[in-house]
């Protein structure tokens, strides 16, 4: 924090003197361009490439520790029943991939023995961090079948050899080895979460230590074979510019909060507190601000019964939303934008009992505008802030909501495909 602070004195100098500075001479100027280059040094270091991807997930991941299981409000009321063996088996197709391409005769970018070397030592560091968390924390599953959900073995895998196919495929020959690596790995989390297996959070940090876990096989790799080995070097990813369009798909997370009281009776009424909210979303931009968006979001709210002065649980309120409309994005960095967005689509909400309670199933109409905040952290992906005002009509009028959503979502950037 000191080295950029001294940074931002040292610009504001410059600006404000006119650029005497370096008209004058050359200690201040030294001293910049000096401190430039360390700030380039550490963003091409591979130390930072590690932090910079794999921490978003960390950090996501023990922030949401308590939050985050709201998440599964969302399976018990959208997919209250699922069950599937998929995740024991797909969990090992990065894994089969990194290898199979190897067999069928694409050169990837390290020979044999350093990839083999680096996989071992990225497996190896996998397995300790997962195992040292889960057994020092013991965290209890879902369902109540086991101490050790937190965080999720079957993610870490996933992401682990997906992260690899991305090193020695996807950064060297083409971003679609990534992106279908990286997709499995997801599905492999979202059936752990859907089979009641793990919380929202155990799987972000099962995916930031799978990604953290190759990079650092990577760096050690290098430290023994050096440049040996290296057969395929990384293409150019570093053209990205934030002026060209936009398009993209991803997943969106969140928080939402039901503003309006809903009545149920002539002296009852649910108070909604925060629930959570989660789906896909994607927009195609025709120039490099304006695109058309769509997303398919699930939203689950806890609500309050009250009546006179007594207030005790009430039943889920579970609804779903297909939505399309304009959005509008502007570039504030090289690799950051900031945007805007306004969407009408269709509702439709859950019948869900509680306490003697229920909630009738309705449809209807829904509206929302929305702001968001963009930056790109790799070849292909970038993170996403937002926050949107949705507003439902449902054909049973007491339950029309205002609704505020806050959350973040992962995107694959379709510009640079």
């Amino acid at each position: 924090m000191i080295r950029y602070k001294g940074l931002l004195i040292t610009l504001l100098i410059i600006l404000f003197s006119g650029g005497e500075a370096f008209s004058q001479g050359a200690p201040l100027q030294r001293a910049l361009v000096k401190r430039l280059q360390y700030l380039d040094t550490l963003k091409q270091s591979q130390l930072y490439m590690t932090a910079y991807i794999a921490t978003p997930f960390i950090v996501s991941g023990i922030i949401l520790y308590t939050p985050g299981k709201r998440f599964q409000d969302l399976r018990n009321g959208f997919a209250p029943d699922f069950y599937s063996r998929a995740d024991d088996y797909i969990q090992y197709i990065p894994t089969a991939m990194l290898y199979g391409l190897r067999a069928g005769g694409v050169k990837g970018r390290s020979s044999m023995g350093r990839m083999l070397t680096t996989h071992a030592l990225s497996a190896v560091t996998m397995a300790l961090l997962v195992n040292g968390i889960k057994y020092t924390v013991k965290e209890t599953r879902p369902d109540n079948s086991a101490n050790n959900g937190f965080p999720s073995g079957h993610t870490a895998l996933a992401f682990m050899s997906a992260n690899m196919v991305h090193h020695e495929y996807g950064l060297t020959r083409s971003p679609w080895y990534s992106i279908g690596a990286y997709s499995i790995a997801t599905t492999t989390a979202l059936v752990r979460v859907l089979n009641d297996k793990h919380y929202l959070q155990d799987a972000l940090l099962g995916a930031g230590i799978g990604i953290l876990s190759t990079e650092l096989g990577y760096y050690f790799s290098e430290l023994i074979f050096k440049k040996r080995g290296i057969l395929l070097s990384n293409k150019d990813y570093s053209c990205f510019n934030s002026e060209t369009p936009g398009s993209f798909i991803g997943m969106t997370f969140g928080f939402n909060k039901t503003l309006n009281t809903i009545p149920v009776a002539s002296t009852v009424n649910l108070n909604c507190t925060w629930g959570t909210s989660a789906g896909v979303e994607g927009a195609y931009y025709v120039n490099k601000n304006w695109g058309l968006g769509g997303s398919l979001t699930a939203n689950s709210s806890p609500t309050q019964v009250v009546r006179g002065n007594f207030r005790f649980s009430g039943p889920h309120i579970n609804w779903f939303t297909l939505s399309a409309g304009p959005c509008y994005s502007y570039p504030v960095t090289r690799t950051g934008r900031f945007g805007s967005k306004i969407a009408v689509g269709y509702s439709g909400l859950i019948e869900n009992s509680f306490n003697g309670y229920t909630i009738t199933a309705s449809k209807g109409l829904s509206l929302a505008g929305g702001i968001f905040a963009e930056q790109h952290i790799t070849q292909g992906l970038f993170f996403k802030l937002y926050t949107n005002l949705e507003k439902t009509f449902f054909h049973q009028s007491k339950y029309n909501f205002l609704n505020l959503v806050s959350g973040a979502s992962v995107n694959i950037d379709l510009g640079v495909l």
